[in-house]
């Protein structure tokens, strides 16, 4: 080290001064290296339009006319691109018209609600006489509440449960905050009134075949009060708590033909202005419930039934994108409470009942709610109605989406077309009663008759599929054929600038470096010669 032998450190100062040249002349080599790199790949690169920037023999005129061509075609390039993106980033799906037909036994045979209009039956049950008696029985019960025994305050209760599906007069009487809500108990009260199996039910086939009506259909609880219903999943395979229906299994494809009968005598509060019956069709797998769509079955009638029915399946491939850009949820995606199996539907009665909760305090009787819930009862009529127009509003309001009902990722949806035609049965009683001299025909003649039929439209029927617009490689492929179109880019071009910003580019600057310990090595042995 022969700065350090120098008293006055001229040695030193000299060395660190020729150490600042030598890194500065390195810095403008490399800077030189870099620049012909980038000569020599202009030179050689297969891209459209960039040789001839720096080729020799051309004037700098024509070298910036074609720098201008060549930055123009990249800029209509990326915006074409950026445009490609934003399309795969917002309208990835896209929902096509499947190429085979999907025949009837593909799909189950929809669940099929018929509601009964006649909502109490007389002889257990008169609603009007009670309705009549109110207006005697409840200023005493107000005025003197040891008045009325457990039978009346029973009788009382049962009234005001009956009053929510029956079109009764406006009864306001209050009868204290212990009668405010109701219990399951209002379910049993329509169970014990409401008409039976026999009531409802002349004949019931099933392909061609007499069954007991009671083995085809089930009861179940709605808006409606008691219906019976055929063809719905068990009540294990629904929901997450116990409800009325039994077990029914899945079927294929029936001709069912019903023959329904309703009582001359029905009581004169309770839903006497409607007759007939009101039939909902829904997926087997959607708890069975009323809706504003149904089909009216009216008395002396035929109702003949075609279903059809729309199927919309999606490709697995839509898990990776997010359920609000498919616009559906898979069948694990969406947790409800209540419900094992998720549709639309049954995610729209868990929020209605938990909107109708939050907002009531209790929830309908037909809402599906936990033991601890209470049921409202009719003093809450105008909440509960606020309740159910409050979640329609959110629905509709994008700024406060509260129920993310979304459709099923894979679903089907029926519908039916409905023909009436005459049906008269009392007058074929009475043809047969000259016959044979039925010995029931009066009580065969005090009933109304109509007849229900069932039936697929056609074999078969169009199908949907939802799958993506654009996946990674429909994306790459827009992209390589904009590329190609506008600059001859192709993938050997990706690996030709790949190469020279890193392997050419290492290899120059390592092979300077080498040239320059070499260079500073003789000028070393060469100093040491000299001295």
């Amino acid at each position: 080290m022969e700065g350090e032998l120098d008293e006055n450190g001229m040695v030193i100062i000299t060395n660190v001064y020729g150490d600042v040249c030598i890194r500065k002349a390195r810095r403008k080599r490399q800077k030189l290296l870099v620049k012909q790199l980038m000569f020599e790949y202009a030179n050689n690169t297969t891209l459209h339009g960039l040789p001839y920037v720096t080729r020799n023999g051309l004037t700098r005129f024509e070298k910036i006319v074609w720098l201008i061509m060549f930055l123009a075609s990249m800029c209509m390039c990326l915006f074409l691109i950026s445009k490609v993106w934003f399309k795969w980033q917002t309208s990835p799906v896209i929902v096509t018209v499947s190429e085979q037909l999907v025949p009837v036994s593909m799909v189950p045979f929809p669940s099929v609600t018929i509601c009964p209009q006649s909502k109490c039956k007389v002889s257990v049950y008169n609603f009007t006489d009670m309705n009549v008696n109110l207006d005697q029985i409840v200023p005493v019960y107000l005025h003197n509440t040891s008045s009325l025994n457990e039978t009346m305050i029973n009788e009382l209760i049962k009234f005001y449960g009956m009053s929510q599906i029956c079109d009764a007069l406006d009864s306001t009487y209050y009868l204290g905050e212990n009668y405010r809500y109701t219990d399951a108990s209002i379910v049993e009260n329509f169970l014990e009134t409401s008409p039976d199996y026999g009531d409802v039910f002349f004949s019931c086939k099933l392909n061609g075949n007499y069954m007991l009506c009671p083995d085809l259909f089930d009861k179940v609880v709605t808006s409606e009060g008691i219906c019976y219903t055929m063809n719905s999943l068990a009540a294990s395979d629904i929901l997450r708590t116990t409800r009325l229906q039994r077990d029914y299994p899945n079927r294929a494809s029936p001709d069912v033909e019903v023959v329904l009968q309703e009582y001359h005598v029905r009581d004169k509060l309770c839903n006497a202005i409607r007759s007939g019956f009101k039939v909902y069709i829904q997926h087997p797998a959607d708890l069975p419930q009323s809706s504003l769509y149904y089909y009216a079955v009216l008395n002396s009638q035929v109702s003949s039934m075609a279903l059809s029915f729309s199927i919309l399946n999606s490709s697995d491939r839509l898990r990776s994108y997010d359920a609000e850009i498919r616009q559906c949820y898979f069948p694990d995606e969406r947790y409800l409470k209540y419900f094992n199996i998720y549709t639309a539907s049954n995610c729209m009665i868990e929020c209605l009942s938990n909107i109708t909760y939050q907002l009531c305090g209790c929830v309908n009787f037909y809402m599906p709610h936990s033991s601890s819930n209470r049921i409202c009862t009719q003093y809450d009529d105008n909440c509960v109605q606020n309740a159910r127009e409050t979640m329609l509003h959110r629905e509709s309001s994008q700024e406060d989406y509260v129920c993310h009902c979304l459709p099923s990722c894979n679903s089907v949806d029926y519908d039916a077309e409905i023909l009436k035609t005459d049906f008269n049965l009392q007058k074929l009683i009475g043809t047969i009663d000259k016959i044979y001299k039925l010995p029931d025909k009066n009580e065969l003649e005090s009933y109304n008759y109509s007849k229900l039929e069932i039936y697929f439209k056609k074999p078969r029927f169009l199908s949907m599929r939802r799958s993506e617009l654009f996946g990674i490689i429909d994306f790459l492929a827009n992209c390589g054929g904009l590329l190609g179109l506008f600059l001859g880019f192709s993938f050997l071009s990706l690996m030709e600038i790949i190469y020279f910003v890193t392997l050419r580019l290492c290899c120059t600057l390592k092979k300077d470096l080498e040239e320059e310990k070499k260079e500073n090595k003789q000028g070393k042995e060469i100093h040491i010669e000299k001295y």
